[in-house]
């Protein structure tokens, strides 16, 4: 599981806990994946603290990178 989010303290408090398996200080609008490099995502708490335009880019990037199921 890898664990990605543009707030480096979110990041390292997942990290303490063992969270993921990976973590990637990212914007999730712009997400530095391989096309089709995930199987499922789930995005939770995310679109919401978005700008609508940045928000779209976002749903694009999801598709982008999920092969299978994304919720």
């Amino acid at each position: 599981m890898v664990g990605l989010d543009i707030w480096k303290d979110y990041l390292k408090h997942s990290r303490r806990h063992n969270v993921y398996d990976d973590y990637v200080l990212a914007d999730a609008s712009r997400l530095p994946f391989r096309d089709k490099s995930f199987d499922i995502i789930l995005a939770c708490e995310v679109i919401e603290h978005m700008p609508k335009s940045r928000g779209w880019s976002f749903l694009k990037e999801l598709e982008r990178v999920c092969c299978k199921k994304l919720s």
